[in-house]
């Protein structure tokens, strides 16, 4: 399968609407992936009336200003990256089981990494966190795991290497996530 067919069925495979049915198939691309109702581009404002969204046990602003993290440690384990200007530009999750059924994705938390490799392809990008390992891979799609098994997913435009503090975040908030 070429990396390009590969992106299609897996951004088809993971937009789901918010009541869990197939929506009408929209223009393919990374920017609409939704998860849990959430769309890379959505204003940060708008999770503050939705629930668990509306307590993060962290926000803050992060990577000298440039961006803000909302952190959940709870089920879903999860953070959402916004801009400057209120749009998120990333989001994901960590264990837990909040997000089963609430997208639909190829490959399912504890998964072995195998299998994310097998149905994305090889990483463009691979490093290890303190706490987690790193694949990324097309579409702005990362796979977050212990080396051999799938711990959390990143979907967004997510930094090259490890040092950056989009990922220690990641890294952070996976010292205590299972599958």
């Amino acid at each position: 399968m070429s990396a390009g067919v590969r992106s299609i069925a897996l951004l088809a495979s993971a937009v789901v609407a918010c009541d869990g049915s197939p929506p009408a198939r929209p223009e393919l691309t990374p920017s609409r992936l939704v998860l849990d109702g959430i769309a890379l581009g959505d204003r940060v404002a708008s999770l503050a009336t939705r629930s668990p969204y509306d307590k993060p046990c962290s926000d803050r602003s992060i990577e000298g200003g440039l961006y803000r993290a909302l952190v959940y440690c709870h089920d879903p384990k999860a953070i959402v990256i916004a801009d400057r200007d209120g749009g998120i530009r990333e989001l994901g999750w960590i264990g837990g089981t909040y997000f089963a059924g609430k997208v639909a994705l190829p490959v399912k938390l504890g998964d072995p990494l195998a299998r994310a490799i097998a149905v994305w392809g090889e990483p463009h990008d691979s490093f290890d966190l303190y706490r987690l390992h790193v694949d990324r891979m097309d579409d702005n799609v990362s796979v977050l795991s212990d080396h051999r098994t799938v711990v959390g997913f990143v979907f967004g435009n997510m930094p090259r290497t490890a040092s950056a503090e989009l990922w220690r975040l990641f890294d952070e908030l996976g010292s205590s996530a299972g599958p």
